[in-house]
């Protein structure tokens, strides 16, 4: 391994800037602006939450993100989230790209950020939440697409009761669909699925346990314990979402571990599922056991073309887009490694766990 951690060449160019502190407010009224147009007033925690987010964390003097200024005002700015990856025995710091905003669309200032995120000045970066409208700028920059990973699994526990969240009816009614819930199950006549024991453990134990789970990736977040430690803690803010708990699985012989967030209304999102090779289905089915037992109406999350072939099976099972999964580098071997699903880009080593996916509304 190399003694030195890689840093991608300088993103800054001519018109550019790293975000500063000064430029949180114009940062919150394009936020506001284009991805909370229904909120009635910037949150109050908005600032705060960004900033930490961005400047505060254990890679945080490289963290922040870019501005780019239209006649003296910020007319465009992305967010970059660094995060220690691994490729090939290698260190680097790649950058999650988040919330791209522009006041004005097709401008000069979003022409500028855009450019500075081509493929041939970057060690690694990615996201795993771009949009139809933006992905087009990824591909003509020389980034390559994920198709698996820009998919959402979901598993459905509850059907009446699920058709009744997403029609957003009153959970004080969930009463009313149990019997038709039932009668839908039987029909079904899912059958008890054999799972190994898990059990419930702290964040630390977590922490300590997921970086092994993904050992066999030439390609993946290093996870170091103090800046996977201050991700989850970051991530078990995200209040919409509800409680992060996590599972081992295995018990004391352990062959993976899980996270999820409890979620209202009995929707689970379920942040990792993580395993030893050839046990994924093992962790799979352990996950299923633990939610049906404990009664969920629905469960999400991000697919992985390694778990494919455990999920599938699963009754109530469909996957559907969720939004498209990117990576730029200048490095071949990464490419490789993407082409051969053999890399771990989502979850935690993701944006879905962020607050500015769910919150602030």
């Amino acid at each position: 391994m190399q003694d030195k951690v890689e840093t991608s060449g300088s993103m800054v160019k001519p018109g550019l800037r790293p975000i500063e502190s000064a430029d949180l407010p114009a940062i919150e009224q394009m936020f506001f602006a284009i991805f909370r147009p229904d909120a009635k007033a910037p949150h109050p925690e908005f600032r705060e939450y960004f900033h930490r987010l961005f400047f505060t964390g254990p890679l945080g003097e490289q963290g922040g993100g870019l501005v780019s200024e239209d006649d003296d005002e910020v007319g465009s700015a992305i967010a970059l989230m660094p995060i220690t990856y691994i490729a090939y025995e290698r260190e680097l710091v790649a950058r999650l790209a988040c919330a791209f905003m522009s006041r004005v669309p097709q401008s000069k200032a979003a022409a500028r950020i855009v450019l500075s995120l081509r493929a041939r000045g970057q060690d690694m970066l990615f996201t795993d939440s771009a949009a139809t409208t933006a992905v087009g700028h990824w591909t003509a920059g020389g980034s390559v697409v994920i198709p698996v990973n820009s998919l959402d699994w979901l598993c459905t526990f509850r059907p009446v009761t699920s058709a009744a969240r997403r029609t957003r009816l009153p959970v004080a009614l969930d009463a009313l669909w149990t019997l038709p819930d039932r009668a839908i199950l039987r029909r079904m006549k899912r059958l008890p699925i054999a799972a190994p024991a898990d059990n419930e453990i702290s964040l630390s134990a977590y922490a300590a346990r997921a970086p092994e789970m993904i050992a066999h990736f030439s390609v993946r977040p290093k996870w170091e314990r103090t800046e996977m430690e201050w991700q989850l803690r970051m991530a078990s803010e995200n209040r919409p979402l509800g409680t992060l708990r996590f599972f081992a699985v295995g018990g004391d012989n352990s062959i993976g571990c899980y996270a999820y967030f409890t979620g209202a209304g009995g929707i689970v999102r379920v942040l990792d599922i993580l395993a030893r090779p050839g046990k994924e289905a093992d962790v799979v089915r352990a996950l299923y056991t633990r939610l049906e037992a404990e009664r969920v109406v629905e469960a999400r999350g991000s697919a992985h073309p390694h778990l494919l072939a455990a999920l599938s099976p699963l009754p109530g099972m469909r996957f559907r887009h969720r939004a498209f999964t990117c990576v730029a580098t200048r490095h071949q071997d990464i490419r490789d490694a993407i082409a051969r699903n053999d890399i771990y880009i989502g979850g935690l080593a993701g944006e879905s766990w962020s607050r500015l996916m769910t919150d602030f509304h």
